[in-house]
């Protein structure tokens, strides 16, 4: 590396540039991003790999250095004037490098415990879905992955906090987080097996008090880097005796700086049971990423837009070894989109502005359908009645089977179940940050406002033939109100050598309309502090202390209950005068509070 200097910058500024290489070819690299580290200051390299940074400040200064297939590189000195480095040569990410640890390495750069975890460590530990990084944190444990395993994602234990799996681990992928409060059949955190693993490239896990930019959390955040860059074609192929897994993707630059353009598409399979591979769970996953950096006089503007699509499910149809006709399906069908702008403005004289406005958008179509065998020797009465007072039943060949109360069959028959969900999040954040050095010290203050809208707008469980439908009552889960919440977040961060102090409040504001919830509204304030006693290569030595509160949104199966019924028999079973039989039940409704 070689640092040359030019003209003296006014006012403690100067101009950082230089120029990115393969460390192999010496062939300039486009597209890689350069930050000044606790700065928020950063940039990409043109079509020859250069890359200029204007008006950083003065003193002690970190510039980190990475592109998509290479190792990331950092650079330290003390800026004093314009610095011209040169050229930075990167060496190539691959599987071929000795040494390499399949572990999360830990980060201290945001004043929390936080793990990075990058491709070369995911595709040595060949996971096949985003719950198998949890063998790489400290004290996890080693598992022979499976998609058929729907388990979830908790940092602190495996059954949540206070026995609550509702209470689970945030995940967000380029910023967008995955939302499941709208499910109706579980209380748990989002699932992760309709993911692709062969498209991230790098993988965060905050398992320590996240900021306040973080809400609807309560055990940690999980941030997942897709892919983004010019790359060759890459083909990907893992399998373990449960597991088939083949995915293709490519970083495409786009001709007279138009931007980048990547695309993923991959296939996977799983199954329980070696010796019938029938029943399995499968993905099949499509994305594509655009990206374009323009360079405007004093600023940067980022512009980044992705979509995500996944059809897949679970089926046991297939499988010859099964009970005959009897069968469980489950699409698991998602779409993701979002687009960001972030903007940068580093000619005030006060600092360096930073604006990043996000809109994301996800649906997923997820139904159940159940195909089972039943058998009784005598009538049975079927309730469907979802009002109160006295019913009596029909015999289920009179009509369609519509009556409060159904007297079934007797004898073998088949039953044909469903079960329908369609849950759709909306979600906009707003965000500005104020980076500047203050006497040597690095200051940044964070602003935000965040919504999120989410809703169901499934159908619930129902059958095929209401006339063999057991005691059960329709539950729409389109006509439930849709759920808003409404944030807004304050954060101050202070860098002073080896100290750093980060502290916040976030306010969130939940508001259901036509609901007897109303409005409800809860303070998150956040505390961190550490301090690095001893920092050098060989060793380290950090202290480190926090406080803070989070809130977790509640999931639609809790905050809208079924109604419940009391079912109770007032006449003994006789017949009418046509000599079919009849039972007379009283039926007592406790409403649900919506």
């Amino acid at each position: 590396m070689i640092i040359s200097a030019a003209a003296t910058a006014n006012d403690g500024r100067f101009r950082v540039s230089g120029r990115v290489l393969d460390d192999h070819t010496t062939q300039p690299l486009s597209y890689a991003i350069v930050k000044v580290l606790n700065l928020e200051l950063w940039a990409t390299t043109d079509a020859n790999g250069i890359f200029c940074i204007e008006n950083v400040p003065q003193g002690p200064t970190a510039i980190e250095v990475r592109t998509l297939g290479y190792i990331t590189r950092t650079l330290q000195f003390n800026l004093n004037h314009n610095t011209d480095l040169k050229n930075i040569r990167l060496k190539e990410e691959n599987l071929s490098i000795p040494g390499v640890e399949v572990t999360a390495r830990k980060r201290s750069t945001i004043g929390t415990t936080t793990y990075s975890i990058d491709r070369t460590t995911l595709d040595h530990s060949q996971a096949l879905s985003l719950n198998d990084i949890m063998s790489l944190l400290p004290g996890g444990q080693t598992v022979n992955s499976t998609l058929m395993d729907d388990s979830r994602m908790a940092l602190r234990s495996n059954s949540g906090e206070r026995g609550n799996a509702a209470f689970g681990t945030a995940i967000e992928i380029d910023g967008v987080r995955l939302n499941n409060n709208a499910s109706m059949s579980e209380t748990q955190s989002a699932s992760t097996r309709n993911i692709s693993t062969s498209n991230i490239e790098s993988v965060e896990v905050i398992a320590g008090i996240p900021g306040v930019e973080y809400g609807d959390i309560s055990n940690g955040v999980v941030k997942v880097n897709t892919r983004r860059g010019h790359t060759p074609w890459i083909v990907e192929a893992v399998t373990n005796p449960y597991t088939r897994q083949v995915a293709l993707s490519k970083g495409l630059a786009l001709g007279h700086n138009a931007g980048t353009l990547n695309f993923s598409v991959e296939h996977a399979r799983s199954f329980t049971d070696i010796a019938s591979p029938y029943t399995a769970y499968s993905r099949n996953i499509l994305s594509a990423t655009y990206n374009k950096v323009f360079r405007l006089k004093g600023s940067s503007l980022n512009l980044t837009a992705g979509i995500t699509g996944n059809i897949g499910g679970y089926n046991s149809k297939a499988d010859p070894d099964a009970f005959r006709d009897t069968y469980q399906r489950q699409r698991d069908n998602q779409l993701r989109a979002n687009i960001q702008i972030d903007w940068q403005c580093n000619t005030l004289r006060s600092g360096i502005f930073n604006v990043a406005l996000q809109a994301a958008f996800s649906t997923a179509d997820r139904r159940s359908e159940n195909y089972t065998n039943t058998s009784s020797s005598s009538t049975q009465a079927y309730l469907h009645t979802i009002s109160d007072g006295y019913a009596i039943a029909k015999d289920y060949t009179d009509g369609m089977g519509t009556g409060s109360i159904i007297l079934g069959p007797t004898g073998y028959w088949y039953v044909r179940s469903f079960n329908d969900q369609k849950p759709q999040t909306l979600q906009l954040k707003l965000k500005g940050e104020w980076t500047r050095r203050i006497f040597g010290a690095a200051n940044k203050l964070t602003l935000g406002a965040e919504f999120n809208s989410t809703r169901n707008n499934g159908q619930g469980t129902y059958y095929d033939d209401m006339r063999l439908a057991p005691t059960w009552r329709p539950y729409d889960y389109s006509s439930l109100p849709t759920m808003h919440n409404l944030a807004v977040f304050l954060e101050e961060r202070l860098t002073v050598g080896p100290l750093m102090i980060v502290g916040g409040l976030r306010d969130d504001i939940t508001m259901i309309s036509g609901s007897n919830y109303g409005t409800a509204a809860s303070l998150s304030p956040r505390f961190n502090i550490r301090y690095n006693i001893i920092k050098g290569r060989k060793a380290s030595l950090t202290a480190h202390a926090g406080y803070g509160k989070s809130v977790k949104l509640p999931s639609f199966q809790v905050l809208y209950p079924a109604d419940t019924y009391t079912d109770r028999l007032v006449f003994t079973p006789g017949s009418t005068s046509d000599g079919k039989a009849y039972y007379a039940y009283y039926t007592n409704v406790q409403r649900a509070i919506y």
